[in-house]
């Protein structure tokens, strides 16, 4: 992975993606979107549903590839790498290792303990499970679940507060956080 100096932390150009929905349909969600985040700023970004926001944060967050197209080959760099030429497999270990995401729907494992459904994604960071285990306990306990943290069934009040606190990345303090809609 080449690292290139930028100013940005994430930067976008020329972002496309299209959706085929049949063989004679098609749904063109972004065409030609520019972005540049810098680290510690924070951006919102707003619009009409169908406008394309949910896409561009898959873009962003390197869930999806943006498309190649007619004209100028899209641009996606994240702390200076080019991310459309990584594997799937170097693009989830960015994701892992740098982004924090919070989507509307939680995905939380239904078998698992509030604490380990959280220790799970530091784990999964490359974090020791001793650190993931100390890291889950506080990001637990700063929401007020400090209590809950061993018995099943505190799911919905998990979601509720892992909204508004690092607790879904217990212990590996991401560069960018993907904060889904409300």
């Amino acid at each position: 992975m080449m690292k290139e100096p930028t100013m940005s932390l994430l930067e976008g150009t020329n972002l496309r993606k299209t959706y085929r929905m049949s063989r004679r349909t098609s749904v063109e969600a972004l065409r030609g979107v520019d972005v540049s985040i810098a680290a510690g700023e924070m951006v919102a970004i707003m619009g009409p549903s169908g406008s394309g926001k949910s896409t561009l944060m898959h873009l962003l967050g390197l869930l999806h590839a943006p498309d190649r197209n007619d004209g100028p080959a899209p641009g996606l760099r994240f702390d200076g790498v080019d991310v459309t030429t990584l594997s799937d497999r170097e693009r989830t270990r960015i994701r892992a290792r740098s982004m924090g995401f919070v989507f509307q729907s939680f995905n939380l494992v239904p078998t698992l303990t509030a604490e380990e459904n959280v220790a799970l994604a530091a784990e999964y960071a490359g974090t020791s499970r001793g650190s993931a285990r100390v890291a889950t306990g506080e990001a637990l306990d700063s929401v007020g679940l400090a209590e809950q943290h061993v018995a099943p069934g505190v799911q919905h009040e998990l979601q509720v507060k892992a909204g508004r606190s690092e607790t879904g990345r217990a212990g590996a303090r991401p560069d960018l956080a993907d904060i889904g809609e409300p």
